[in-house]
């Protein structure tokens, strides 16, 4: 009977233990984002060439983009969402326009795989941007440009130490008349680095921006999956067991303790060293019309580098306080402020993009005449 009852509690116990382990499993396992690209009355390929456009990067991934669409007469105008920016780390909306750049430069390469030409302007008294598309010919899709869409993302990794090739570093330098890029052997690099270590601090320990930062971390799948934006366990490079213990410890609350924010400053201190230079792109103005214009630079930049499978990671801290930017400038020597700082280098391993992107209907309107 004794024996009986003791096979009993080790069933018992050998159940729970693999139970245990198989939830383990299944929090831990890869979360698959499912963006629905359905919108009515709109042509399929059309609707292709949206979802692309959507990949592009956001702060936050807040995807802060709002589009009308209309079929009847080709256009699409595309505005910000008041309701999606950053007020606290952006009061004036720079990088909520930089990133609707980033969206304009999207759709543009987007049309341009599905073989449409498009007419981009810029509107800088209503804030919106006007897009008017054409079928050019009926050739075949290109799917150079839709795979770098799909591969471009933002790797918080540590960067293993290997020097940019000088090839890459002057095509790179040639991109763009507003593009810096520091080296790690630089002078400057250990300078700047000093910066950014100290604007990521002051910002870590800001209680409002980590507030409004937490606003937008999803804490397990369920949640990413229903909001499809923000930044879960995987936009953060976070997988397998460490995901599992990632949700099951951290939460918005922990977000704002001293333990959370030491953390954070120790892991953003790594990376930055870690990096083999940094990219500036320098403000264009600090109007509508500028700061979108950039975000299309940007998008182009970060396009070049993920062809060439550089890893990229935007630190946005020391471009969002006027003392930082000023130290910026004096280390550079130069008088417009730097709009984007760019962490880049290689990986062991190459990332992916999450693609974690909310419904085409959830922020398109379709509208007709």
């Amino acid at each position: 009977m004794k024996n009986h009852y003791l096979l009993l509690i080790a069933g018992i116990l050998i159940t729970a233990i693999c139970a245990f382990f198989a939830y383990i499993e299944f929090i831990a396992s890869e979360f698959t984002p499912k963006t629905s690209k359905n919108l009515k009355g709109i042509d399929e390929q059309i609707q292709k060439v949206l979802y692309y456009a959507s990949l592009a990067p956001s702060s936050h991934n807040a995807q802060m983009w709002k589009v009308r669409i209309n079929p009847s007469i080709n256009t699409i105008y595309i505005s910000l969402d008041d309701s999606r920016t950053l007020p606290v780390i952006d009061k004036e909306n720079r990088e909520s326009y930089i990133s609707i750049g980033c969206y304009v430069k999207a759709l543009e390469l987007a049309f341009k795989a599905f073989n449409y030409k498009t007419i981009i302007n810029i509107q800088e008294d209503s804030k919106q941007i006007l897009v008017t598309f054409l079928k050019d010919n009926p050739g075949e899709i290109n799917h150079d440009i839709l795979n770098s869409l799909i591969k471009r993302h933002s790797d918080k990794q540590i960067f293993i130490d290997k020097k940019l090739n000088n090839d890459l570093v002057n095509k790179l330098s040639a991109l763009s008349d507003n593009l810096i890029l520091i080296q790690k052997e630089e002078t400057k690099y250990k300078d700047l680095s000093s910066v950014i270590k100290e604007a990521v601090l002051k910002q870590t320990y800001d209680k409002y921006a980590m507030q409004e930062l937490a606003s937008y971390m999803r804490f397990s799948d369920k949640e990413a999956a229903e909001k499809q934006d923000g930044l879960n366990a995987e936009q953060l490079g976070i997988r397998g067991i460490k995901k599992f213990f990632y949700y099951l410890f951290v939460n918005a609350k922990t977000i704002l303790s001293e333990k959370f924010a030491k953390q954070t400053v120790s892991i953003i201190n790594n990376q930055i060293d870690s990096a083999q230079g940094l990219v500036l792109l320098e403000s264009l103005g600090d109007d509508f019309k500028s700061r979108v214009t950039l975000g299309m630079e940007l998008m182009k930049v970060w396009l070049f580098l993920t062809e060439n499978d550089v890893e990229v990671h935007p630190i946005s801290a020391p471009v969002e306080y006027t003392d930082s930017k000023n130290r910026i400038n004096k280390i550079l020597n130069k008088h417009s402020y730097t709009d984007m700082i760019l962490r880049v280098g290689y990986a062991k391993n190459y990332s992916q993009n999450h693609l974690l992107r909310r419904d085409l209907d959830r922020y398109i309107e379709v509208v007709k005449d």
